[in-house]
């Protein structure tokens, strides 16, 4: 038996449970918009021929920490190729 079955909620409860679930709907397909915006984006610098944004930047659902340990994963690869073609990058 449902609580409005039973009487046990009232129609102040039951209104606020619609409104909250609407709410977290709404939440969702803003989300959903932002993916589809984001993939948008990436598709139409591909095709433009243009560098690629970090993805971070195009999706930004990323903690402060994500995208710093992110960016100092970029760094260090960088920096691994430099020492692999020896040294400074060739410019003396």
């Amino acid at each position: 038996m449902s609580p409005l079955e039973s009487g046990e909620w009232t129609w102040g409860e039951l209104l606020g449970v619609v409104e909250a679930d609407q709410e977290r709907q709404r939440r969702l397909l803003q989300s959903q918009a932002r993916i589809a915006w984001g993939q948008a984006a990436v598709l139409c610098r591909h095709l433009a021929g243009e560098k690629q944004l970090p993805i971070y930047e195009v999706f930004p659902f990323w903690t402060t920490d994500e995208v710093n340990e992110m960016r100092l994963n970029e760094y260090r690869r960088r920096m691994e190729r430099m020492a692999a073609k020896g040294g400074n990058g060739g410019g003396q």
